[in-house]
């Protein structure tokens, strides 16, 4: 279920993300930092590598 679960809320960075930061690859500006993100029992600390086009999730917290 954890796994399930961070998978989701993952995918759900990288949308957001991707609509955030519509540059991509092109993206000159600075990187947002490393940020949290949490549902109910789970807590994410990721990267959002703006020119990579991707999410860096670097914690994984479960509380359940």
């Amino acid at each position: 279920m954890a796994h399930a679960e961070t998978e989701r809320l993952a995918n759900e960075i990288a949308v957001r993300e991707s609509m955030v930061f519509l540059e991509g690859a092109a993206y000159t500006g600075p990187g947002p930092g490393v940020r949290t993100e949490s549902r109910r029992f789970l807590m994410l600390t990721y990267l959002t590598d703006v020119r990579g086009e991707r999410i860096v999730v670097v914690q994984v917290s479960w509380f359940g």
